[in-house]
């Protein structure tokens, strides 16, 4: 007598069910992570923005000492009718610390990075506490001895679109930092 046997098949793959299970396991997970690169991502702005601007005013004290002349960066500057973020410029003009016709525009900044700005709740409600030049811009200005013209100092006060701060702070001797 011979007995009928069910043919074996192999298993292999997942269960509509087991998919379904594991696409809900990485959707809660996204759910749960994408807030927090968001956040990281929008710090990390605010931190190269500062970074930016530290590395902006320690080049221009190396330029001011390799051109031997000052040179100086002027916020909200105006050159040629147009009016740029911060201008720096060779301050060798008969006004000092402020951009004259004809002087050498080393950079002209037109804008900030995306959703990066100006504290304006700090400073004199412009987020700058440099001392306005003759021409009514915030400006720090560095002689080729590295030192600064005036030795006031002042800070840049950023900010996100998070309401998160950053400060570059440039020191009476000259030194910059960031906080």
């Amino acid at each position: 007598m011979s007995t009928l046997t069910r043919p074996k098949y192999s298993q292999s793959g997942f269960t509509l069910i087991e998919a379904i299970v594991v696409l809900a396991i990485f959707s809660i997970l996204a759910a749960i992570a994408i807030p927090a690169i968001t956040s990281w991502s929008s710090k990390f702005q605010l931190r190269g923005a500062a970074r930016d601007m530290y590395s902006t005013l320690i080049k221009m004290k190396g330029e001011a000492a390799k051109r031997q002349k000052t040179v100086a960066l002027s916020f909200g500057q105006q050159i040629d009718g147009v009016s740029y973020v911060y201008a720096i410029y060779e301050d060798d003009g008969p006004n000092a610390s402020q951009y004259d016709p004809g002087e050498e525009v080393l950079s002209a900044i037109d804008s900030w990075p995306q959703n990066i700005s100006l504290d304006l709740s700090e400073g004199s409600g412009d987020g700058l506490t440099f001392v306005n030049n003759g021409a009514g811009f915030p400006t720090v200005a560095y002689r080729s001895t590295g030192t600064l013209v005036g030795a006031t100092g002042g800070t840049v006060f950023l900010k996100n679109f998070k309401s998160e701060h950053s400060e570059v702070i440039v020191s009476p001797t000259g030194a910059v930092r960031v906080e």
